[in-house]
């Protein structure tokens, strides 16, 4: 299954309904789950430093509409940009799989193929992108009247590529995507825009040679102690902040811990023994999840009384 998955391969998953019976030669199967690379909960087809990005797209007319989920951490966001910066948008991104209408990858194709070697593109029916349906999916989904809440309602074609998406998930998850609690909009005005070659040139994320986090700044800088923590600081590398107060706020609690030794190494200490809750929830409310991850949450729990007590009081307040 690895093995597909990593070469770019769809899945489905098909198990025994019922117990085979005596006299009766053909048992009941049905398919339980599509593994898509973009919808992978299982640990060993996903990497646990970095996001697992499925990414939906429509476009309508000079209006790119993009959203961004990882199934694995429910983490669901939308955005809009110009048509002619599609592509841009779509490489900052780093996705694993890609969803559009039928008819925009008929004619897109071949053009998603030579950018993005390798990569699944997975086809859509066009209704499902529609505004109204999409619209009435997302807010039948967060149980919501409107999506003024999320500061989406006016994202027209930001709208039609996150219903769209949603649909695909429940599809594919069979509708267990309870997990998937909000929906945020993504705003570019919070962060520099730092599109693929700029992140190669720089070696944020990964080396320009040869694609690799070893050697990279982030590979200098993550220090973290666990998964969760390890994704966080990968975003924050490659969307660096733009707002002076936000900038001053993370310096600022950066600042605290670097002075205060001894509760920054207790702190450690405590978030040693947590393990990653995201993915852990996740696949908890996929009814993926085994014997072993229920166990893992309630170590995490139980860790949660040591780590409120080393943040207590922080005067950064971050």
């Amino acid at each position: 299954l690895a093995r597909l998955i990593k070469s770019g391969r769809k899945v489905a998953i098909c198990e025994q309904m019922e117990p085979p019976q005596k006299g009766k030669q053909i048992v009941r199967r049905e398919v339980v789950q599509v593994v898509s690379p973009g919808t992978a909960l299982s640990e060993n087809l996903l990497d646990q430093k970095q996001n697992n990005y499925l990414v939906g797209l429509y476009v309508d007319v000079d209006r790119a509409g993009l959203a961004v989920t990882d199934l694995s951490t429910g983490d669901f966001r939308v955005l809009e940009r110009e048509a002619g910066e599609l592509w841009e948008a779509v490489e900052q991104m780093g996705p694993a799989e890609i969803l559009a209408p039928e008819s925009w990858a008929e004619a897109n194709g071949a053009a998603c193929e030579a950018r993005f070697p390798g990569l699944l593109l997975t086809r859509q029916e066009d209704w499902y992108f529609g505004y109204t349906y999409a619209h009435e999916a997302l807010t039948d989904h967060f149980r919501v009247s409107s999506l003024k809440g999320f500061g989406c309602e006016g994202l027209t074609a930001g709208v039609c590529a996150a219903g769209g998406l949603l649909c695909y998930l429940q599809q594919n998850q069979k509708g267990a995507v309870s997990h998937i609690t909000r929906l945020s909009r993504e705003r570019t005005d919070r962060y520099m825009t730092l599109d693929l070659v700029t992140q190669r040139n720089l070696e944020l994320i990964a080396t320009m040679q040869e694609g690799r986090r070893e050697g990279s700044l982030l590979s200098v800088m993550d220090h973290t102690v666990t998964a969760m923590g390890s994704r966080l600081l990968s975003d924050w590398l490659a969307n660096p902040l733009t707002l002076p107060d936000s900038i001053v706020a993370r310096h600022d609690a950066v600042e605290e811990l670097s002075e205060a030794t001894a509760g920054r190494d207790r702190l450690r200490e405590e978030l040693r023994g947590v393990y990653d809750l995201e993915r852990l929830l996740a696949r908890i409310a996929t009814g993926r999840a085994s014997p072993r991850d229920v166990n893992h949450i309630g170590c995490t729990l139980g860790q949660v009384p040591g780590v409120l007590e080393q943040l207590e009081q922080p005067a950064s307040g971050v």
